[in-house]
C-alpha cells in the first residue's frame, strides 16, 4: 500500500511496496511523485505518461562459482529433469553452460518454466557437439524475468551428454526427473512442477544468464 504524503500538501507519493496501479493528480502545477516502486506498478497522472514501473532487472546471473563434476540429463531420456531455484529480477537472452560429455547424435533442451510450470525460455532441440563452456541465445529473444521462483529444466532423448555441476552445497527447491513426459529431445510447452520442499546437496547444473 502507499505511505507517506508529502509534496506540497497536495497528494506526493514517498513509497509504493506491493502491486499498484496508481491514478490522481498532485497540487497545480505539481504531478503526482513516485519515489519508490519496489515491485511492478502502473502509474499514471497529470504530467507523466503511463508506464510499468518496478525492480531494475540484472543482465548477468549464476547460482554457483564453478562446476565441477558432471551431471546427465536426468535418469532415464525423453523426462523433464527440474531444479527449482529463485532468480533475481533479469534481463535474459542467452544461456551458458559448461557441457563436460559432448553428445553430437541425439537431441537435448535447456530451458526455464515458471513457478506454475508453464515455458519461459529454453534453447531448443538441439545436439551438443562440443565440450566445454557453451552459450545458447534462448528461442524466445531477450525476455524480462520477474523476481522469484523458477524451475530450471532439462531434456533429451537420450543422457549421453553431461553439463558441469555443483552438488555439494547446492540447496534447490526439490529435484525431480518426473516433471513430464517429451520427445525429440524438446521440453514441453508446461510441466507438473513438484511439492516445493528444500533439497541439499542437489544436482543442479551450473548455468549464466545474461
Amino acid at each position: 500500500m502507499p505511505t507517506g504524503g508529502g509534496g506540497g500538501g497536495g497528494g506526493g507519493l514517498s513509497a509504493v511496496v506491493t502491486d499498484s496501479s496508481l491514478t490522481g493528480n498532485g497540487t497545480s502545477g505539481s504531478p503526482l511523485g513516485l519515489l519508490l516502486v519496489s515491485t511492478n506498478g502502473t502509474l499514471t497522472g497529470a504530467g507523466i505518461s503511463s508506464s510499468k514501473l518496478g525492480d531494475t532487472p540484472v543482465t548477468f546471473y549464476t547460482p554457483f562459482v564453478n562446476g565441477n563434476a558432471s551431471s546427465g540429463f536426468g535418469n532415464s531420456a525423453n523426462e523433464v529433469y527440474l531444479n527449482g531455484i529463485y532468480l533475481p529480477c533479469i534481463e535474459t537472452g542467452h544461456l551458458a553452460v559448461n557441457v563436460t560429455t559432448a553428445d553430437a547424435s541425439n537431441n537435448y533442451d535447456l530451458g526455464i518454466y515458471n513457478a506454475a510450470g508453464t515455458l519461459v525460455l529454453n534453447i531448443g532441440a538441439q545436439s551438443l557437439p562440443s565440450t566445454g563452456y557453451q552459450t545458447f541465445a534462448w528461442v524466445q529473444g531477450s525476455t524480462l524475468l520477474v523476481q522469484g521462483l523458477y524451475w530450471i529444466a532439462m531434456t533429451g532423448n537420450a543422457t549421453t551428454a553431461k553439463l558441469g555441476y555443483i552438488n555439494n552445497g547446492a540447496y534447490v527447491y526439490a529435484t525431480t526427473d518426473h516433471g513430464g513426459a517429451t520427445s525429440g529431445g524438446a521440453l514441453a510447452s508446461s510441466v507438473t512442477p513438484p511439492s516445493l520442499s528444500i533439497t541439499g546437496n542437489a544436482n543442479l547444473y551450473n548455468f549464466v544468464l545474461y
